[in-house]
């Protein structure tokens, strides 16, 4: 009979399931990032791994945990919402594209903001002239 044995070699219990983007939506039934990250780092020949074929990928766990360790990763599942998010958790965003695109948007703010804070007083003094001509009539 086969004997058991307890590790604490696949004990998640106290780890942070929901790092990187593992916390994007609680996907029912989601495999826990570690384990995936255990299975690539345990089972991949000799360090040499250039492709992972997720079958049933879920919300993309390990699609997720391939990308971090830089290896390419193909998942299919037929659930369409689980596709989105797992295309969302796996998008690659350029950092410097970003910070531009708010710096853009904060120097548009800022711009509203001034124009807004010159013309207020103009639309104040117009209405309390309109007032005051409508009261005088």
């Amino acid at each position: 009979m086969y004997r058991r044995e307890y590790t604490s070699d696949w004990d998640f219990r106290d780890s942070n399931t929901k790092e990187y983007t593992h916390c994007y939506h609680n996907y029912p039934a989601m495999m826990i990032p570690q384990i995936a990250r255990k299975l690539i780092c345990d089972y991949r020949p000799n360090d040499a791994l250039n492709m992972i074929l997720d079958p049933y990928m879920g919300s993309g766990t390990t699609l997720v945990e391939a990308a971090i360790k830089g290896i390419n990763s193909v998942g299919i599942d037929i659930n369409p919402l689980a596709r989105f998010i797992a295309e969302v958790k796996i998008t690659k965003f350029n950092i410097i594209e970003i910070e531009k695109s708010f710096n853009d948007i904060l120097k548009k703010i800022a711009l509203r903001l001034t124009i807004g804070n010159i013309l207020n007083p103009i639309l104040i003094t117009s209405q309390n002239m309109t007032i005051g001509t409508v009261k005088r009539i």
